[in-house]
């Protein structure tokens, strides 16, 4: 028996000598492959996983320069965007087809990651290995994974390493690849889904999402700027659209009933845009948007009030007219005092002075009276630049208040909305937050929940009768639609604004396989602005193609009750000019008889 050992021996040390040659010829060429991988997009971290039980696995000690590697078993799970939020690249090590539930572990890790390169080191026997593969591609459709690369090796005694990809659409299959060191690692497969069919979910939410009839054809289309996002996304990705009924048998879908089609995976697109998705994927961000409340528009004044809202400001000429003309009064009595000149001084002069009242006017005035006095030309100089500016003040002011005139009674914050006694109404999908909200702005007894079609219709309708809650986007609408036909009842004031603006994502199904090609096709638009076309043309098809009577604002006439101002006015002048005219006789009579009495020269 000793001798039969002893015989033996040589061969077992061959033996040994040769797996760990092959083992390290595998851990080179695995070596090799992450290399390449890196190279195509770059990764910092590399998590291994192996059953702990495992002792055939060659891996178990594998380690890569310049890359940290987190190892793992079947017993621990660590999600990878919480923890690290980093690029990764995932080794798993299969000798059985038990070790294929490190696939369900290892999604656990990578969710909403799935975009995740995954590298399977596959040692089995040849017989075994379709089986395998099978199972592998099982896991990879149940779990949407799309970056799936195996790595066969037979045996620790065997050299030869077959390697396989996954080709995720349009139905998830492995392929054989030849030289796996010569072809991309991971082509983007996301950017061709080879006519892969995709259930499609409108939620019909202008201006995101609505159905409008063409007027030639009569057949219903989706108009809203999310519908052509998406029509566009699978026009160029080569993704084939279903939807769950017919254009003319699809209803509204809320919120609710939304995140249940999305958390159960019944839809793998959708036409919605919230602020975040707790229970899927989101995309990046498809708008900016605000929340505000938009309220009737206040009563305009008449033009009897917009001239009284001018007295003021002809208080205030007055006042500049009396001080300059006193100003400018006493300082040509000064000056001529000084150079010893005769100057007729009158106390008229004083409040009457036609030089003074031109200069305030900016009307043109004779200076060669006053050629020889360097103070009275600075003053009459600074009076004409300021007259400049106050009649330009006043022209700029009357033609605002004639052409837009102020409002009275307008609600301008909260706290007028509350003393206003104005209901509010909401969509009903904000029913739950509102209800649940313990430091409501609005007091809850004046808010009121309809549907979003009966909310909207209301807003077309332009009923001034309460408050609305409305997205940026739809104002536009509403504002266009004001501005266009009917004229301006609804208004937005800046303080009753309820969410700043913050961005709006596209809504998916938790690790969708179409959320990478998404996003690089929304970033894409953004670059080229048609994704702000789409919102424009959105917003300009839905005021088109409404079914409320489109009737053009006519233009108001004025009124007797309008032009009785400006006769007031006049009539105000002219006994004005009257009296001016009597004043300035008696005056010159009254100088007259001083003259001859005691003439005084300065």
């Amino acid at each position: 028996i000793l001798l039969q050992l002893l015989l033996l021996l040589p061969g077992q040390v061959l033996n040994n000598s040769l797996i760990l040659e092959n083992e390290s010829l595998e851990t080179e060429y695995l070596k090799n492959v992450i290399e390449n991988v890196v190279k195509e997009r770059s990764a910092n971290t590399l998590i291994l996983r192996k059953r702990q039980a495992n002792l055939e696995c060659p891996l178990k000690d594998f380690n890569l320069e310049g890359m940290p590697v987190l190892r793992l078993n079947e017993t621990t799970t660590v999600p990878i965007k919480l923890v690290y939020n980093c690029e990764v690249i995932a080794v798993v090590c299969m000798t059985e087809l038990a070790d294929s539930n490190l696939l369900t572990v290892l999604a656990q890790d990578l969710d909403r990651m799935r975009e995740t390169r995954i590298i399977i080191w596959l040692q089995s026997a040849p017989t075994n290995v379709m089986d395998c593969l099978n199972v592998i591609r099982d896991y990879a459709r149940s779990y949407n994974f799309v970056n799936v690369m195996v790595l066969h090796s037979p045996s620790l005694l065997q050299k030869s390493i077959v390697a396989y990809r996954l080709q995720p659409f349009p139905d998830p299959k492995m392929v054989r690849i030849s030289d796996i060191l010569s072809t991309p690692m991971f082509p983007d497969f996301w950017r061709n889904f080879r006519n892969k069919t995709a259930m499609i979910v409108p939620n019909l939410f202008p201006p995101s999402s609505y159905i409008l009839h063409d007027r030639k054809s009569g057949m219903p289309k989706l108009s809203g700027h999310m519908d052509m996002l998406m029509l566009e996304f699978a026009s160029k990705h080569n993704i084939n659209l279903m939807l769950s009924k017919p254009l003319n048998e699809l209803k509204t879908i809320r919120s609710g009933k939304l995140s249940e089609l999305i958390s159960t995976n019944k839809v793998d697109l959708t036409m919605a845009v919230q602020m975040w998705n707790l229970n899927g994927g989101s995309t990046t961000y498809v708008l900016i948007s605000r929340q505000f409340i938009i309220v009737p528009c206040g009563k305009a004044i008449g033009i009897g009030d917009v001239y009284k809202s001018l007295t003021g400001f002809l208080i205030i000429l007055l006042a500049v007219y009396l001080s300059v003309s006193v100003a400018t009064t006493l300082l040509e009595a000064i000056s001529c005092r000084i150079l010893g000149r005769r100057y007729r001084f009158s106390y008229g002069n004083l409040f009457v002075n036609l030089n003074v009242f031109g200069w305030v006017l900016g009307l043109p005035r004779d200076l060669q009276r006053h050629r020889r006095s360097r103070s009275l030309h600075q003053v009459i100089m600074v009076m004409s630049f300021f007259s400049l500016i106050v009649v330009c003040f006043f022209n700029a002011n009357l033609s605002t208040f004639l052409t837009k005139r102020p409002e009275i009674n307008a609600i301008k914050t909260f706290e007028d909305l509350k003393k206003s006694g104005l209901t509010v109404i909401f969509d009903d999908t904000f029913r739950e937050i509102i209800l649940n909200n313990k430091q409501p702005i609005i007091p809850k007894s004046q808010v009121e929940f309809l549907s979003n079609s009966e909310r909207i219709h209301m807003m077309l309708a332009l009923n001034s009768t309460n408050a609305y809650h409305i997205f940026e986007t739809l104002w536009e609408v509403i504002r266009k639609y004001q501005k266009y036909y009917k004229g301006v009842v609804l208004c937005q004031p800046a303080s009753l604004q309820i969410v700043d603006a913050l961005p709006y994502h596209a809504i998916l199904p938790p690790n969708s396989i179409y959320l990478q090609a998404l996003d690089d096709f929304i970033h894409r638009t953004h670059d080229v602005g048609i994704n702000q076309h789409w919102v424009t043309a959105s917003i300009n098809n839905l005021i088109a193609y409404s079914t409320r009577s489109q009737e053009y604002p006519q233009p108001t006439p004025l009124s007797c009750d309008d032009l009785k101002w400006v006769w007031y006015l006049l009539g105000v002048c002219y006994i004005a000019t009257i009296l001016v005219f009597i004043g300035e006789l008696c005056v010159n009579r009254w100088q007259r008889r001083q003259e001859t009495r005691h003439p005084f020269v300065v």
